[in-house]
């Protein structure tokens, strides 16, 4: 089985991939009254500090920025595999527990203001993480009894 972390990854590239292309990239349509809200968003613009903008826009890029976030925390989550000394994992593990404390976040918010499969892949991904900071506390500990 793969190390922890490297799970970690996959999930949270496959919950990037699903984020980008099915909310960001190609929403569904919800019905006619959601599609009238969003034709609303893409086509009323205001001034927002100087620039023109529209709620699609900043729907649309933080949908980006929400990818972005996916595609780092996913490169961070096998990144931490490489920690190959006590010393290498005494400067990752708080990076570590940071990636979790993000994705715990990650999930309070998706519960709050999103549905349930973002809140699984946000679980997921904490539980991962928190099995492979385990794992590698258990693994230095052990090297050095």
């Amino acid at each position: 089985m793969p190390p922890p972390f490297t799970l970690a990854a996959i999930a949270l590239t496959v919950y990037n991939t699903a984020h980008t292309i099915f909310g960001t990239l190609f929403p569904s349509s919800f019905g006619e009254e959601a599609d009238a809200v969003l034709l609303g968003m893409k086509t009323v613009s205001f001034d927002l500090m100087g620039s023109t903008a529209s709620y699609y826009g900043l729907f649309f890029g933080l949908g980006l920025y929400t990818s972005l976030f996916l595609a780092f925390s996913a490169y961070v989550a096998f990144a931490l595999n490489a920690a190959g000394s006590a010393e290498q994992w005494a400067v990752l593990r708080p990076i570590a527990i940071s990636l979790a404390v993000a994705h715990v976040a990650d999930a309070v918010l998706a519960g709050l203001y999103f549905f349930v499969s973002p809140v699984i892949m946000s679980v997921l991904t904490v539980l991962l993480v928190a099995w492979g900071i385990k794992q590698k506390d258990d693994e230095f500990k052990k090297k050095a009894e």
